[in-house]
């Protein structure tokens, strides 16, 4: 399951965008479009494959830019210390 790690960001919603800010380091991670849609969609209820499937679903992508796009997104949110990929 992937998580947020709850605690060490502030979230905010401008102007149908999230604006995440690290605690500890202070750093800011701006979400829109699809870095949002897969946020939304961490609950600590989906994989990496439930993910990928309600983005699917949802917009009219390939299976490949799709596993790419959560890849890139996961691994980027994990090296920041924002999500636990268990």
């Amino acid at each position: 399951m992937i998580r947020k790690l709850e605690g060490r960001f502030v979230e905010s919603r401008i102007d149908g965008e999230a604006v995440l800010m690290q605690i500890d380091r202070g750093s800011f991670h701006g979400l829109k479009k699809s870095g949002l849609a897969i946020w939304e969609l961490i609950d600590g209820q989906r994989d990496r494959a439930a993910i990928i499937s309600a983005l699917m679903a949802r917009y009219d992508v390939s299976r490949e830019r799709c596993e790419s796009d959560v890849d890139r997104f996961l691994e980027r949110m994990r090296e920041a210390g924002l999500v636990a990929l268990d």
